[in-house]
């Protein structure tokens, strides 16, 4: 009896001890397939200024905060000046503050300003630490004025996208890319609604897949042009992205609508 449960015991033994190894085999295999399940696509974005305001969305502007969201106030101890420039009726306006609210004449400037321009803020103030020198700082930003229609491909964004997969496809197909790679060409839709400036922002590695993709912005059809509410039309920033979305590469373009959508037009 004790001779039949021998062989038993030992398998028992064995398999105990391949047990872990196996459950971490499987553990792996799951990590590398998972690894290897990465999305990509064809996308045309918009790309933004750092700082940017529709005219609308100026009348709801208090402070230097609700223009810059990575002003710190806490950062000042004593504001020294706060100048607002902005080109009205084609003329450069200033106004000035000593606080990190905007006084009524400075807002009046701004919302005055015209389209298609910027809002020049510039901060001098003592800064707030504990230096024995605590001498006086600058700060310096622009906002630019958007209009409150982008540019548009005919047929909207649904139609891009059909376009996109279509005819990009042939020449660049997706299976080119590994994890992580992303290749983006820059370009601009300019006031008539043209592509402009068309250059590589970030390679393929290929010289013909470069290549493919100028040559595909530079044949795209035209464009609706970027337009504010008084009709005037203006040129926009755009970029197309091929490959791997989660690549690095789209974290230095300032691609995100979500964080501020544009109003649509009634």
């Amino acid at each position: 009896m004790l001779n039949r449960l021998l062989p038993i015991s030992l398998l028992l033994g064995v398999f105990l001890l391949l047990l872990p190894h196996y459950a971490y085999s499987q553990e792996d295999l799951l990590d590398e397939a998972s690894s290897n399940c990465f999305e990509t696509s064809y996308r045309i974005d918009r790309v933004y200024p750092a700082f940017w305001k529709t005219r609308s969305e100026l009348y709801d502007v208090e402070k230097i905060g609700d223009l810059n969201p990575h002003y710190k106030p806490e950062w000042v101890r004593q504001y020294l000046k706060v100048e607002l420039s902005a080109i009205t009726k084609g003329k450069v306006k200033k106004a000035y503050s000593r606080s990190e609210f905007f006084t009524s004449e400075q807002l009046l400037l701004m919302k005055s300003s015209d389209f298609n321009s910027n809002i020049k803020i510039s901060v001098s103030y003592i800064p707030e630490n504990n230096l024995l020198a605590n001498d006086e700082q600058h700060l310096e930003f622009n906002i630019s004025i958007e209009p409150n229609q982008n540019a548009r491909f005919f047929g909207g964004d649904s139609a891009l996208d059909k376009y996109l997969v279509e005819e990009l496809s042939k020449e660049v197909p997706l299976s080119s890319f590994k994890q992580y790679q992303l290749a983006a060409v820059s370009f601009i839709i300019t006031e008539q609604g043209n592509v402009s400036n068309t250059k590589i922002f970030s390679s393929t590695e290929s010289e013909k897949l470069d290549a493919s993709m100028i040559k595909f912005i530079e044949n795209m059809p035209s464009w609706n042009p970027a337009e504010f509410p008084d009709g005037q039309k203006v040129s926009q920033n755009f970029v197309l992205r091929v490959g791997d979305m989660s690549s690095c590469v789209s974290n230095t373009l300032n691609l995100d609508r979500k964080l501020h959508p544009l109003p649509e037009i009634d």
